[in-house]
């Protein structure tokens, strides 16, 4: 079982997952949809990802 550091730390992984699976599937156009406003502001660049970045070291 993974574990996680935060709610928003399994979103970020679930969705990079996906992505990564999509690519080994040659999918070239794609779309992902969250509904954790927080992973959005990140992925929009309207947040910083240096917590993102400690946590993962």
């Amino acid at each position: 079982m993974d574990q996680f550091l935060s709610s928003l730390h399994a979103e970020f992984t679930m969705l990079l997952s996906a992505m990564r699976s999509s690519l080994q599937l040659e999918l070239t156009s794609m779309s992902f949809e969250s509904d954790c406003h927080e992973l959005v502001k990140l992925i929009n660049g309207e947040e910083d990802w240096l917590w993102l970045q400690n946590g993962m070291n």
